[in-house]
């Protein structure tokens, strides 16, 4: 075991604190653990994998990484109400995210939207979120991979990879996996805490803070549209993308376009 999971669950109580070695994906064993569990039993969970075997990105895509190399994680979420405009959350957990890796001192990492961060205009990080519903009540998965050190995985994939730092020793490695788990797992805890509202102006005031791509000139690539070009002018409140083309402001869905890389 490479993580020290009962100083975890002493500093951090209000989750249930796993570690697995090797699991399919860090989400699905958490959704299994909903679906399968009691009521009383449901409580924000903290998972840490050192191995996936079917890890998952956005749109089902496999998930690579190097298991010394990338912090897995996923969280539990149970939520007080339903959101009635859940597309902010992606977004959302992207800006908790940066927050949390600044506040630590890494202050070059910023975003891209929908919610990848990026260092050096790679991305570091990706973030998975699902929803689903148990005994009447709905809960967030949360499932975050994020590079420590540099790998061989941008090989693999044929594209530019990046990393929160450029080296780290051996003894560096475990103390600052932990200290980044545990700031991403203490900023995430906002989001059952707050209401919608509050969170979703949270969302639009930090997101323009981070932004990688406000203020330039970016492609869209829209199936239905296909390229679209104009000016990154961040988000609103539904964690849409606002883009101005011929002066005039339009927003995008995620999932109704992509940028183009």
């Amino acid at each position: 075991m490479y993580m020290d999971i009962k100083k975890c669950q002493r500093e951090q109580p209000y989750y249930k604190w796993h570690f697995i070695e090797t699991v399919d994906s860090t989400n699905d064993f958490l959704k299994r653990q909903v679906k399968e569990g009691r009521r009383e039993t449901l409580r924000p969970t903290v998972l840490v994998a050192e191995k996936q075997t079917a890890g998952r990105g956005t749109k089902g895509r496999r998930w690579l990484d190097d298991p010394r190399a990338c912090l897995k994680l996923s969280i539990l979420l149970p939520l007080n109400k339903t959101l009635t405009n859940p597309g902010f959350l992606s977004p959302l957990v992207a800006v908790l995210c940066c927050r949390s890796l600044r506040n630590l001192g890494y202050r070059n990492v910023y975003l891209k939207w929908p919610n990848d961060i990026v260092r050096n205009g790679a991305k570091i990080a990706g973030i998975l979120i699902e929803k689903l519903n148990r005994f009447g009540k709905p809960f967030l998965v949360i499932g975050i991979g994020i590079n420590l050190i540099p790998s061989e995985v941008g090989k693999i994939l044929g594209r530019n990879v990046g990393a929160l730092l450029a080296t780290m020793s051996e003894t560096e490695l475990p103390i600052i996996r932990e200290e980044v788990l545990l700031g991403i797992s203490s900023s995430l805890r906002e989001i059952a805490n707050l209401q919608q509202q509050c969170l979703q102006q949270a969302n639009i005031n930090e997101w323009s803070q981070y932004d990688e791509l406000k203020g330039k000139v970016i492609t869209l690539i829209s199936p239905d549209k296909g390229a679209i070009e104009g000016e990154e002018e961040g988000i609103d409140k539904e964690g849409s993308l606002i883009l101005k083309i011929d002066n005039r402001q339009e927003a995008f869905s995620i999932g109704e376009v992509s940028i183009k890389l």
